[in-house]
């Protein structure tokens, strides 16, 4: 739709810049490869920013693909342009708040996710950003009753089963956080991501032939690679782990960023060095 648009309106300019966030998230979330998306991802922020750089779309998007290609530098302050031209739009404080935390800053993100959650306390994504942020920075309880508050607004929210399920496995409820991945699942179905929760629940859980016959036939994508890589560091196949990892890298390098600070990741797969040579590829320090 935003392709027939630009078409349409050759010189409207939001439809280039939110053309490349939907190419840039599509490859987030395993629907396309780098390869496949990442030079429209660019083009369409590209056409953007030659359109109007000060608009504040334009601006995120250049800061996604800035990002994907691990200028981090770059891609911060496009944000920090995009804040001083929009200082109460909400959705500039969470990308902000999801760059700061895979950049090891974890204090600074939360503050941004709760701006934005205080810009537009309806907006389910701002909410999910802060739940995120409390996952990544340890608070897993919190992240549980940001979650719950998201579900009171859209019961059949995936996403916050999923978050809910990751929070409770990493307090040790294992049993309720596969039942909460397995309710995201039921919800939405075709989304990697969801099913890739769930194998790491099991995982997490010590059900090994469940949590490879989840994984074992969903597509290498990059993200997809990146998140079965967790699952066997759980199970404690390291080797098929940094196998799987240095794909993704190689294929996208931005799809691992993440990993700095991910709390999913065992510490076993941490402490070996093969993470800290990744890490040191990415330019990131471990969180």
């Amino acid at each position: 739709m935003l392709n027939r648009v630009t078409q349409m309106e050759p010189t409207y300019v939001k439809a280039y810049a939110q053309l490349s966030r939907v190419y840039q998230r599509g490859m987030d979330r395993g629907v396309w490869t780098r390869s496949e998306r990442g030079e429209d991802a660019r083009q369409a922020a590209e056409k953007a920013m030659e359109l109007d750089p000060t608009l504040p779309a334009s601006l995120l998007a250049m800061s996604g693909t800035a990002f994907d290609d691990l200028n981090f530098v770059e891609a911060e302050d496009y944000l920090k342009t995009a804040l001083s031209l929009a200082p109460g739009e909400a959705s500039v404080h969470s990308l902000y708040a999801n760059l700061l935390y895979t950049l090891g800053r974890p204090q600074e993100a939360l503050e941004f996710a709760r701006k934005a959650v205080s810009l537009d306390p309806l907006d389910i994504a701002q909410r999910q950003r802060l739940a995120d942020v409390y996952f990544f920075i340890g608070m897993y309880e919190e992240t549980i009753t940001e979650s719950r508050k998201i579900l009171e607004m859209k019961p059949d929210d995936g996403w916050s089963y999923y978050n809910i399920g990751y929070g409770m496995a990493l307090l040790g409820r294992t049993t309720e956080a596969i039942a909460a991945f397995q309710k995201a699942v039921d919800l939405d179905g075709k989304d990697t991501v969801l099913i890739m929760g769930l194998a790491w629940a099991h995982a997490m859980a010590g059900n090994k032939l469940e949590a490879v016959s989840i994984m074992i036939d969903l597509p290498d994508t990059d993200t997809n690679m990146k998140e079965k890589a967790i699952v066997y560091g759980v199970l404690g196949d390291l080797d098929t782990a940094f196998d799987l990892l240095n794909r993704a890298y190689e294929s996208n390098p931005g799809a691992v960023a993440i990993i700095a600070g991910d709390d999913s990741i065992p510490q076993e797969m941490r402490e070996d060095p093969r993470f800290q040579d990744l890490l040191d590829k990415l330019g990131l320090e471990s969180s």
